[in-house]
This record gives C-alpha cells, structure tokens and sequence, in this order.
C-alpha cells in the first residue's frame, strides 16, 4: 500500500431550476463581460501607439481614462511598497528580502501593451464595474486567461515573420467573446467548504455536497461553466494493491495546477 497526495475531480450538473443555476449564470456573464472589457482596454491602446494612426474616439477615450488614474495608481503601489518594506524591517536581518517599487509608466508607441498588473491595479483603482461584479481572485483569473491568449498572439506573430509560409494568414489579435458567457474558476480563497456545504461568494445559497464531504481533506477550487461545475479536491489517495476495488476518479499529480472545464 502506497500514498499519493492526488486531486480528486468531481462534476456537479447545475441544471435549469437548480436553486444555483441563476447564481451560475449571472457569474458566467460576469466573466464574460470582464474578459471583454479587459480585452477592449488592451485592443484600443495596443492599436492607438502601434499603428500609429490618428486616434479613434474610443482609443482617446481608454488613454484619458489612464491618464486620470496613473498618477492614484502610483501612489497605491508607493503606500504598498512601503507596507512591504515595514514588514521586512520586522524581521532579522539575515532573512530580510530586497522590496523593489514598481510604479506604472503612461503607454508609449514602444510599450504600447497593457501588461495584467497595469491592468488590474487601474480596475482596482476606478472600481471597475465588471472587475467589481466578481469575487476577488475570479476576477484576476477571468483576466490571466485573456493575457494568455495574447502571449499565444506574440508567439504566432513571431513565429509569422521567421516563417510566413507556415501560416495561412497573419495572426490575429485576440478577439471579443461572441457568447453571452464564460467559464469562471473560484478558488479556495473565496469559496469555502463547511458541514458538507459548499459556500460561494456573493450569495447566501450553499451547494450540497452531500457524501462528497467525509472524503475530503480540503477544497482545492471550483470551475464553473454555464451547464455544469467540477470540483477539485486535494487529499491522500491510498492505492489498494492487494484488492481488486480501485476508487474511480479521475486523479491529478498535485504538480499539475491547470485542468480546465468547458461551458
């Protein structure tokens, strides 16, 4: 007999009438708009520097929009800069790390990429509506996804100029979300299991976990897409050798930290 430390997948079907299914919904179309709006701000000041072509309406107003923000933006990462060095004087000496301030630069035609950090600290700042809507680490998840397509873009298009041949056409830059929602990841931060129920954020309404519960060392995360939502749970997973009873789960090494779920 062996251990393994594994997670444990689960698939809950959240369906029309569930008492969840509402909540589901409105966090899919959360996700959705804020991939969107994250991509709308990217696109605009991307294409306004790098084109450079005159400014369209929308690209003048994404580039006021930083303009009225950069400088509280700045001094948000100075009153956290500080924070950080307070805690590092509190300690010895000997385990004391550099704390470097990283302060944000108006775009220029050279750097006309939004990176997420940029992005984020501005949302943060203008409370943005679609960031708002969701739960703090969802949002930055829905984000880092999109940012991940766009390092997919760079890559084609620096594989594009190497070999043109290879391609069928230049790359794209990412495009909107067509559909009305978006798969959503809650973390265990945010979405906290307690008396075989799992709690999510910004509702009251608690998911029955039911057997599920006495197997359980800790929840991992919670992916959710329009249809149906999977359960990551990290425990022990004892292998019985000796027996022919194998527990059916579907198991991932705990060095793996994306599985993903489609809506």
């Amino acid at each position: 007999m062996t251990k393994e430390k594994e997670y444990a997948t689960y698939q809950i079907w959240i369906k029309q009438g569930h008492k969840l299914y509402a909540y589901f919904m409105e966090m899919c179309q959360n996700a959705k708009n804020l991939y969107n709006t994250t991509n709308f701000y990217i696109r605009q000041v991307y294409t306004a520097l790098h084109a450079g072509k005159p400014l369209q309406p929308l690209q003048q107003e994404v580039l006021h929009t930083l303009q009225m923000y950069i400088e509280t933006m700045n001094e948000n990462q100075l009153r956290a800069y500080q924070k950080r060095v307070q805690k590092q004087k509190e300690k010895p000496v000997e385990e004391r790390n550099e704390i470097k301030c990283n302060l944000f630069a108006f775009p220029t035609k050279e750097r006309s990429f939004l990176s997420y950090n940029y992005l984020d600290c501005l949302f943060k700042t203008m409370k943005q509506q679609d960031y708002m809507n969701l739960p703090a680490q969802t949002n930055q998840a829905v984000m880092k996804k999109l940012y991940q397509n766009w390092k997919s873009f760079f890559a084609s298009i620096k594989a594009y100029m190497k070999h043109p041949s290879t391609f069928t056409g230049r790359p794209r830059i990412p495009r909107y979300i067509k559909s009305s929602m978006k798969e959503i990841v809650f973390t265990n931060q945010v979405c906290k299991l307690q008396d075989k129920y799992i709690r999510f954020p910004k509702t009251s309404i608690r998911l029955n976990v039911g057997k599920l519960f006495g197997s359980i060392e800790n929840l991992k995360e919670v992916r959710g897409g329009s249809f149906h939502i999977e359960i990551y749970l990290a425990y022990i997973f004892i292998k019985m050798w000796a027996g022919p009873y194998r527990y059916q789960v579907k198991k991932f090494p705990v060095s793996q930290n994306e599985n993903f779920i489609s809506p």
